[in-house]
């Protein structure tokens, strides 16, 4: 299955109401923000959705749930809580895929079930040859019950893997995203630091105003693919923050020549619009400017007023369209 173009991607606060719209390709789902998410399943869903925010909020285990949205298709439904909001994801799933976790619940169930029996029948039997017997026909319906539940384990695996993906993805342009930049920053100047570039467009909003949205995508696309070629010899990290916001993140070792680099990326833009260019500010970041006590977003915030000199330059220096 296509997940990108079946998922379902929103923000919820911690009431279960819609905040924010990551991605949403189906037009036969209406999705309205300031309203609860519980108004996207019908039947069962509906009380099994409040049932799995609940577990959620007091961070209680939920493997997620499957259920029909009010476009009577079924979907397999995952939320994530964060300190101040809930992710929630949904995708298309067929008929089979949609009854795999209640087969699971069911079996992990009757396993527990079948070693109650056991007891119970423990107790009762008299002579060693009927127990030993008993025992060893309980023993292989576990085995056989473990082996299906291992195969459908496997199954699970798969998809939870693919919704951690779809979690630190951007769906435009498929670069890691904002919540993927935090999660990565963090952790990689633990052992070294880092070259960190906030760069953004010169001119994006002309092309929006000109072209379109649609051309503004293909703009931003477009800016990933070539720069993530650029950076590839460098062992760079580029990240989508936002609207036309990137972050690149490159090991402070490493020998780069990050204006040189910005003119290569200018030329691949002019194919693209002549009006078209990057502004970008440089810092140094690592586990003394980052860390519990002093959030990455101060040294972004560095990064940022570079790029704002820069960007001010340009204008100052061409002609306002």
């Amino acid at each position: 299955m296509d997940y990108y173009n079946s998922v379902i991607s929103i923000e919820l606060d911690l009431s279960g109401i819609i905040t924010e719209i990551k991605s949403s390709k189906l037009e036969s789902l209406e999705i309205k923000l300031k309203t609860s998410a519980v108004h996207l399943f019908k039947g069962s869903a509906y009380q099994l959705f409040y049932d799995h925010l609940s577990k959620i909020i007091n961070n209680e285990l939920t493997l997620g749930f499957t259920g029909k949205l009010t476009n009577d298709e079924f979907a397999f439904v995952y939320m994530l809580k964060h300190p101040e909001s809930i992710s929630l994801f949904a995708i298309l799933v067929d008929e089979d895929m949609s009854s795999l976790f209640d087969e699971m619940t069911n079996m992990n169930t009757e396993q527990v079930k079948t070693i109650r029996t056991l007891y119970q029948k423990l107790s009762r039997f008299k002579e060693p040859e009927d127990l030993l017997e008993e025992m060893m026909n309980i023993n292989n319906e576990l085995i056989n019950a473990k082996k299906e539940l291992d195969y459908k384990n496997k199954e699970l695996f798969k998809l939870n893997n693919e919704l951690q993906h779809l979690n630190y993805i951007d769906f435009l342009t498929k670069l890691p995203n904002r919540r993927k930049f935090f999660k990565d920053i963090y952790n990689k100047v633990e052992d070294s630091g880092y070259h960190l570039t906030m760069t953004d467009f010169n001119n994006f909003k002309l092309i929006n105003d000109t072209f379109g949205h649609q051309k503004g995508d293909e703009l931003l696309i477009y800016f990933a693919k070539h720069m993530n070629k650029l950076i590839e010899p460098y062992k760079g990290k580029l990240y989508r923050l936002g609207g036309d916001e990137f972050a690149i993140l490159i090991k402070d070792d490493i020998e780069v020549d990050v204006q040189e680099l910005f003119r290569q990326i200018d030329i691949k833009l002019l194919f693209f619009h002549d009006d078209i260019s990057m502004s970008y500010g440089v810092v140094t970041v690592n586990n003394l400017n980052v860390n519990k006590a002093h959030r990455a977003e101060i040294k972004m915030h560095e990064a940022d007023q570079l790029l704002f000199t820069m960007k001010q330059n340009y204008y100052d220096s061409h002609i306002k369209r």
